[in-house]
């Protein structure tokens, strides 16, 4: 576990959204992506992206994947269908004071990668 230490929330800019991929009739399932990061002085200081499928018949959500910036590392959780509990986690980056621009550089990273392979979770977690 780094050293590094985000910039306290409350002085930075947040931001949430959630991007819609695709809605699996069949299934009853859409898939959607959360992104939640905290901006300061222009640099994205902490976040956390989280793959999530919602049965849209009881709007339950479960995560597939999420990968954040807690504990002072980048890691990602990876999930399978009907348990909460993760199966595996990864370190990306321990990280140490003065890493701000990994921080950011590694968000957009990880945002296209999630993005680009959205089903591909989807798949190993069923």
């Amino acid at each position: 576990m780094g050293d590094y230490k985000p910039t306290p929330e409350h002085a930075c800019y947040v931001n949430e959204q959630i991007l819609d991929f695709d809605h699996d009739a069949e299934r009853s399932e859409r898939y959607h992506l959360f992104a939640r990061f905290a901006l300061y002085q222009g640099v994205i200081r902490s976040w956390c992206l989280a793959l999530r499928v919602v049965d849209t018949r009881t709007n339950r959500q479960q995560e597939v994947v999420r990968i954040d910036t807690c504990h002072g590392e980048i890691h990602r959780h990876l999930f399978r269908a009907g348990s909460e509990a993760e199966t595996d986690r990864k370190l990306i980056l321990d990280l140490r004071v003065g890493m701000q621009q990994d921080v950011d550089r590694i968000y957009a990273e990880e945002f296209d990668y999630l993005v680009d392979h959205w089903d591909e979770f989807v798949e190993r977690w069923r």
